[in-house]
């Protein structure tokens, strides 16, 4: 949705590269309209979900990353439970922000942008596939990846893609500016 809104019906809302938003005010705008009421939401359910009967026992990508999948018991005392929710709702907005930082330089090159479209699907579809196959094999003996670990080495690999794309994107701007 985001690439079409920007590269075809935004092409003529954003006539001049000066009516571009800058980098920081795409960030800023993310962050505050979109992410915050998202967070706020998600960690206040996540923060009472243990207490909720219809949905205390349904395992959540948080458990996923806290706990390395569903807990056989949910037994932290509620102060050392609301800290782990809201650590990694912290966390989590810390790679949201790079998030919006990559998407945020996607707006000003469709190479750049396509790149980064590939790298979350490719990302989405690895996450998706690795979480439903621990729940299907949690009865077997295998040792999980660490869900961090995995997760900084996929984020710096799509990092270096979208820094690829912006070398290229550059490259092709300087070129268009020469012929001018």
């Amino acid at each position: 949705a985001s690439f079409s809104l920007r590269w075809n019906w935004g092409v003529t809302f954003f006539r001049t590269r000066e009516s571009i938003p800058s980098v920081g005010e795409i960030v800023w705008h993310g962050l505050t309209k979109v992410y915050l009421p998202w967070v706020m939401f998600y960690g206040t359910f996540l923060s009472v979900q243990p207490y909720l009967p219809v949905v205390s026992n349904m395992e959540t990508l948080f458990d996923w990353y806290a706990y390395g999948g569903k807990p056989e018991v949910r037994s932290d005392p509620l102060g050392m439970w609301l800290a782990k929710v809201w650590a990694y709702c912290l966390v989590h907005g810390l790679m949201a922000t790079q998030g919006f930082v990559a998407a945020a330089l996607s707006f000003r090159s469709q190479t750049v942008h396509l790149t980064w479209v590939l790298c979350v699907l490719v990302g989405t579809m690895s996450t998706g596939i690795s979480f439903y196959l621990a729940s299907l094999n949690e009865n077997e003996d295998v040792e999980p990846e660490n869900k961090l670990l995995s997760g900084l080495r996929d984020c710096a690999l799509a990092w270096v893609a979208l820094g690829c794309a912006v070398s290229v994107a550059g490259r092709r701007s300087g070129a268009a500016e020469k012929d001018d």
